[in-house]
């Protein structure tokens, strides 16, 4: 159930009032909806975080972005509260791991590989463009400690870490990461953008760019808990309209050795209807309007029992192939994989009847992913 969580705060005689609000629990067929503009069809989405740490958010103040989605590496209702000198917006960051592969792939391939990613907070949705540029709108914000380059030895070392994959098509064999600082391959974050111990912030070519920065101001401080954030980034990518993409949005925290950054959380803020084309419109065939169809018509085939379950469970899937392979995947709710499976939905199902016999009580996230890619849906199971 979705929490509303109303924040009202009195700005200075020049700015009037400034009101944002925000809810939490969304499930990714919500969030998907909401970032989805003109120009494409979004099919797919999943949502691999906590409840806590992901939601919506509307109003009027100084972000540059007035409503949006939020996905987040600390709890969303410690976002639009008055600013607390050394407070720590946490999540799900402190207590669990939430590594995502790919992520953490792409960091150690750019940085150091002697750090990690966990409490990850991601989206992902396939989408069918109808024009031949896909773009989005984002923020990111983060805290004090982050944008001055406080931990390890000030900006030699990557912070927390936000990315835009984009695959797929005949141009994206691999992902590649579009949140980058304009007409560099360097990923935005804070060690890119500022940082006030080193100037210098030799780690980053060309960096720090910090026209990208902005402060968070007095009036401001009287609403948002964080002490900076970035101005409006709008990447985009070159697609072949209606061919298909796989985007991967996410956010997540930094593990360092003995440091105490990586308690910080940090939020990316998505313009509400900015996932879109743009250019010279195609007439795809049979189009999707909604955008979602193909997600609800997966979860009305694809079937899990018992849920709630004890010991295991068992997946069905209506007209599905006896030979179909399938990828099963059990994830914790903040993203951090348990179980995998491969093979026909027999030879699965004989695996998932005792895949709940080590787990603890509580929600789980199963994705059933057809090697055909028929399938690929995510739903939520409950351990009894």
């Amino acid at each position: 159930m979705k929490r509303l969580l109303p924040f009202l705060f009195l700005l200075s005689c020049t700015q009037g009032f400034a009101q944002y609000s925000a809810t939490d629990a969304h499930t990714a067929e919500e969030l998907a909806t909401e970032l989805t503009g003109d120009g494409l069809v979004v099919l797919n989405p999943v949502l691999s975080c906590g409840d806590t740490v992901n939601g919506t958010y509307s109003g009027t103040g100084g972000l540059g972005i007035d409503n949006g989605i939020i996905l987040s590496t600390g709890n969303v209702d410690k976002i639009f509260v008055p600013y607390e000198w050394g407070y720590v917006p946490m999540g799900n960051g402190t207590t669990t791991c939430g590594i995502d592969e790919d992520m953490n792939n792409y960091l150690n391939s750019i940085g150091d590989s002697s750090v990690e990613l966990y409490a990850a907070c991601i989206l992902e949705v396939d989408v069918v463009p109808k024009a031949p540029t896909l773009t989005l709108d984002y923020i990111y914000a983060t805290g004090f400690g982050q944008w001055v380059g406080s931990y390890a030895s000030g900006c030699e070392d990557f912070v927390d870490f936000i990315t835009i994959f984009i695959k797929g098509g005949t141009e994206y064999t691999e992902y590649k990461n579009i949140a980058t600082i304009p007409g560099t391959d360097i990923p935005v974050n804070a060690n890119s953008i500022m940082s006030e111990g080193d100037e210098s912030c030799a780690a980053v070519e060309g960096g720090p760019y910090t026209e990208y920065f902005v402060g968070t101001s007095v009036d401001m401080m009287s609403y948002f808990n964080y002490d900076g954030y970035t101005t409006v980034f709008s990447p985009s990518a070159s697609v072949t309209p209606c061919d298909t993409y796989h985007v991967k949005i996410g956010v997540a925290d930094i593990r360092v050795p003995f440091s105490t950054v990586q308690s910080l959380s940090s939020s990316l803020f998505l313009k509400a209807g900015s996932l879109r084309t743009t250019g010279q419109p195609v007439d795809c065939p049979d189009p999707e309007p909604s955008g979602l169809n193909d997600y609800f018509k997966q979860q009305s085939k694809i079937k899990v029992s018992p849920n709630p379950f004890v010991n295991g469970m068992a997946v069905t899937i209506e007209n599905s192939s006896v030979n179909e392979q399938f990828e099963i995947t059990l994830t914790e709710i903040q993203g951090r994989k348990l179980h995998h499976y491969t093979g026909s939905l027999n030879e699965v199902n004989i695996q998932l009847i005792t895949s709940g016999s080590d787990l603890r009580p509580g929600m789980y996230i199963l994705n059933v992913k057809s090697e055909s890619g028929k399938y690929n849906h995510s739903m939520k199971v409950l351990k009894r």
